[in-house]
């Protein structure tokens, strides 16, 4: 699940345990990805599989690294991440606000090279 830390977040669950990533939302370079806040993800198919089994294994091995070997371990579980987020992404419904972006953004963008809209 994606929590934004800026609001107010409750959940329930029936896990005994729970690995919890911090990550910068700036790293994942997702544009919507507000639409994923508070929705379950599943770990146990595609790239949130992965993700789910490699944040699971890595909770256990977090000593032994350089700092260079740890920076570039951080970068590849964030590249997953935004993968795994983005496959979900396909299968979640853009909200009203994003619908209505994409249009605005699509006519801006389609217009650009008109002289008489300036």
């Amino acid at each position: 699940m994606l929590v934004d830390p800026a609001r107010p977040v409750r959940y329930a669950s029936t896990a005994s345990r729970h690995v919890t990533l911090l990550l910068p939302r700036a790293a994942l370079r997702l544009r919507s990805a507000d639409r994923l806040i508070g929705v379950r993800i599943r770990g146990d198919r595609g790239p949130a599989a992965l993700v789910a089994s490699l944040v699971r294994d890595a909770a256990r091995s977090l000593t032994g690294f350089r700092a260079d070997d740890a920076q570039r371990s951080a970068n590849a579980v964030i590249e997953l991440v935004s993968v795994a987020l983005q496959a979900q992404l396909g299968d979640v419904r853009p909200g009203a606000d994003d619908a209505l972006r994409d249009r605005i953004v699509g006519y801006i963008e389609a217009h650009l090279s008109d002289r008489g809209h300036q």
